[in-house]
């Protein structure tokens, strides 16, 4: 539940909404003789809703955004890896099994070279970026 408010010179306006399990109720007061441009939540490729001085209430189904996942690279910063737990491991998976241990002490959210530069620098790396690139899209796909 979340509810604002504000004296106008014309009186109270104010907003409110609330979820129930799947729907949101929005709350809107306006204050007399003024006008508003109401946009309602999930739904902002509509146009806003213009009303008149009074209160209003809309119900609605509202299915809430989801997170979606930044595209993923090769060109990903190692410091953009360390935010997506998923890709980390994907990537750390991916490293044979003496890397792994060195590269657990250089990955942080500091390090700004991308992956594909700093696997550069590993002698044959070739495979290994193949297989880092098939797991990225992998989890490009899922979202």
């Amino acid at each position: 539940y979340a509810k604002a408010s504000h004296v106008t010179p014309y009186g109270l306006a104010s907003c409110a909404w609330r979820f129930t399990e799947k729907n949101i109720t929005v709350e809107v007061q306006v204050p007399p003789n003024t006008a508003a441009c109401v946009r309602l939540p999930g739904r902002d490729q509509e146009s806003p809703i213009e009303v008149g001085s009074g209160t209003y209430t809309w119900t609605y189904t509202y299915h809430a955004p989801t997170a979606r996942r930044k595209p993923l690279s090769l060109d990903s910063t190692i410091g953009e890896l360390t935010e997506d737990e998923e890709a980390l491991a994907a990537v750390m998976n991916a490293l044979p099994e003496p890397m792994r241990e060195m590269a657990t002490g250089f990955v942080t959210p500091q390090v700004d070279i991308t992956l594909r530069d700093a696997l550069s620098l590993v002698p044959g790396s070739d495979e290994l970026l193949v297989a880092i690139e098939r797991a990225f899209d992998e989890l490009n796909r899922q979202g």
